[in-house]
């Protein structure tokens, strides 16, 4: 190809065939991070550079990904951990 650039070997393969666990069970304060590390982790065929998040809330995310076409929905419960007026931890699902 010219300038060197090639198509990723699965640019055509929808990223719904390699992220099938799409629960992701509890996270604890989530974050962009956190999200793509959990993802990752529960399908291994991933990587975390290549995933994008939009649309997060504190019970799901889209994901896309650079690699693959198309986007998958992901939902888990937030834990949300803070500190109250009297300095010790709180903790919440959301």
């Amino acid at each position: 190809m010219p300038g060197g650039e090639t198509t990723p070997p699965n640019a055509q393969e929808e990223l719904s065939k390699v992220l099938k666990n799409t629960e992701l069970g509890e996270i604890k304060n989530p974050t962009e991070k956190r999200l793509k590390a959990l993802i990752v982790d529960k399908n291994p065929d991933l990587e975390e550079f290549d995933l994008k998040l939009g649309s997060i809330s504190y019970k799901q995310s889209i994901v896309s990904s650079i690699k693959y076409k198309k986007s998958v929905k992901v939902s888990f419960t937030s834990i949300i951990e803070s500190l109250n007026n009297n300095n010790s931890t709180e903790t919440r699902k959301v």
